[in-house]
């Protein structure tokens, strides 16, 4: 992934790397030495803090020791200070902070960054970046204001290594090149993936804590992070696309639109009736257990 990002096509000085790891511990810390020797050209800069923005920080007298020495309180937590001031101000910037989840190291970078850049892009570890990938994303962007959010197309690199990835590149291939292929011709795509979607700041900035609070019956949600940015997005009138650079087909618009409506019925379609099937069964189960015979 870092590989890839380095070798991304895109104007130095327009572009920032940002790595969080989610976790502080000694075994997490390989993960930064990776990003110091990838960047090691560019003057990158690390930091370890030992919470992160949710973690309950507690102020510790500062200064001199001793009787009558002047002490005085911090008023802000300085790892956060620390952690703002090398991402407003360096280019390429990892920090490994308290574990805390997916969702709470995207919340550190996109709080960190704050309105100092135009667009956001999101990856996953796993992910190998194509070196056309960024600068394709961003001109969706610049060409269309009404646009608030792309996502690009993602394959499994590995789809022939077992069943699991073979079944996993087909649902991939359904999933972004018939369904979500269809609801950007209505520019709607329902779920901006994780592994490649870029984002107005300005936009995302005025629903980030609404995001990182979201609660399903009372527990906060700690995962569903890519769909639950789209769909806020898209609550706020903005329109989102998918770009897909590998392939042009002349084909039938009505055709393509009605595979498209057709494979996305038919997937939640079988995903609900495997759901009730499931409930079905428990329920039966729970059922059978409170059964007493005499």
């Amino acid at each position: 992934c870092l590989v890839s990002a380095r070798a991304l096509v895109y104007p130095r000085a327009r572009l920032r790397v940002l790595m969080v790891v989610d976790g502080n511990r000694a075994e997490d810390l390989y993960m930064v030495d990776m990003f110091r020797e990838v960047f090691a050209d560019e003057d990158p800069a690390t930091y370890v803090w030992d919470g992160n923005y949710h973690q309950p920080w507690e102020p510790a007298a500062a200064g001199g020791a001793g009787e009558g020495a002047y002490r005085e309180v911090e008023a802000e937590d300085p790892g956060r200070l620390a952690v703002e001031a090398l991402v407003k101000t360096r280019r390429c910037v990892c920090v490994a902070q308290r574990w805390g989840g997916k969702r709470e190291v995207m919340y550190t970078a996109f709080k960190a960054l704050g309105d100092s850049v135009d667009y956001v892009q999101v990856c996953d570890s796993d992910t190998r970046l194509d070196p056309m990938a960024l600068l394709e994303l961003v001109r969706v962007l610049d060409e269309d204001p009404r646009v608030g959010a792309v996502g690009g197309d993602v394959r499994i690199l590995n789809p022939l290594d077992s069943w699991v990835s073979f079944l996993s590149s087909l649902r991939y291939w359904v999933a972004f090149n018939v369904e979500r292929a269809c609801q950007s011709y209505f520019h709607c795509v329902s779920c901006i993936s994780g592994p490649l979607g870029l984002y107005r700041n300005n936009l995302l900035q005025q629903f980030l804590e609404a995001w990182y609070n979201q609660k399903f019956l009372g527990t906060h949600c700690t995962f569903g992070d890519d769909r639950h940015l789209t769909n806020r997005m898209l609550s706020m009138g903005y329109a989102t696309k998918l770009l897909n650079l590998w392939e042009e087909k002349d084909i039938n618009r009505a055709r393509h639109l009605a595979a498209g409506a057709g494979a996305y019925v038919g997937y939640w379609a079988v995903m609900l009736t495997l759901y009730w099937v499931g409930v079905r069964r428990l329920c039966r189960r729970r059922a059978g257990g409170y059964r007493v015979q005499v």
